[in-house]
């Protein structure tokens, strides 16, 4: 009798324990689902557009969003920045053009945590794979083998190249182009942090840009400038903006030889008439 009521009471047990694992498991998959989610570079829906660069063209991403405020600039120090902090755009050129870059915030008015939008972007050759972020095997190996404090926080460098890598293990190198960046050193830095940065002056949350590019496929990544923001509420809360390129053929040498031709002879008509 004794060895069947063991038996019962610890089949009960084990029966007991398994409800507690469950309903652990059940907790934890719930706490999981309410924390903020973080994004991994996806282009869906990022898309400016392709284009000829022979003709004059345009294309937008509207009301797009990305996670902080502070992003751009934490990326623009010396041990880089999160990528989850910056919202990855695309175009591609088929032939060599002047590009024109501009980004508007939609987010002026702080909400109940604060913050606003100053965005600042930054211009590479060349597309991120499709999930990569900061924090994979091939993206600690890259970032564990750059000097002095670089790449501490993440690899994003709003300043220069970077590789990023996702969990497949595929890789990808993207080859800065330049960079643009909403107000002055007063939200995005300073000289000591930022050296060597220049905005556009006025922090009005708009901030546009132009570069020469030739044929290739670029990403743009944009983040917020306020680098004070790091670590805040309002810092980390979701920011909204709308995304313009304007795309122009680059004239060809002969266009400008013949302008210089024609201002050649306009001078020599004009000597002409003087010595008349």
């Amino acid at each position: 009798m004794m060895l069947v009521e063991n038996y019962l009471y610890y089949k009960r047990l084990e029966g007991l324990l398994h409800m507690k694992k469950s309903l652990s498991l059940s907790l934890l998959l719930t706490s999981m689902a309410s924390l903020p989610a973080m994004a991994h570079v996806d282009y869906t829906g990022q898309d400016l557009g392709t284009f000829t660069g022979l003709s004059a063209a345009t294309g937008s991403v509207l009301d797009t969003s990305v996670g902080g405020n502070y992003g751009w600039a934490d990326a623009a120090d010396a041990d880089w920045g999160n990528s989850h902090k910056g919202r990855f755009l695309k175009f591609t050129l088929e032939n060599p053009a002047d590009v024109t870059l501009s980004m508007q915030s939609t987010t002026m008015e702080p909400n109940s945590s604060g913050g606003v939008l100053l965005p600042g972007f930054s211009v590479y050759e060349g597309l991120a794979p499709l999930g990569a972020h900061d924090f994979t095997d091939l993206a600690f190996l890259w970032r564990d083998m750059q000097a002095g404090p670089a790449a501490d926080e993440g690899y994003w460098n709003a300043l220069g190249s970077f590789q990023a890598a996702n969990e497949a293990g595929e890789t990808a190198f993207l080859t800065f182009q330049g960079y643009a960046v909403d107000g002055t050193a007063a939200n995005f830095g300073s000289p000591t942090t930022q050296p060597g940065v220049t905005g556009d002056g006025v922090a009005d949350g708009m901030v546009s840009k132009s570069f020469s590019l030739d044929a290739g496929t670029y990403s743009v990544v944009v983040g917020g400038a306020t680098y004070d923001a790091a670590g805040t509420a309002a810092g980390n809360r979701n920011y909204h903006f709308n995304a313009d390129i304007a795309v122009a053929a680059i004239p060809e040498p002969e266009t400008y030889a013949m302008l210089l031709a024609g201002l050649g002879l306009i001078g020599a008509i004009a000597r002409r008439r003087k010595s008349a």
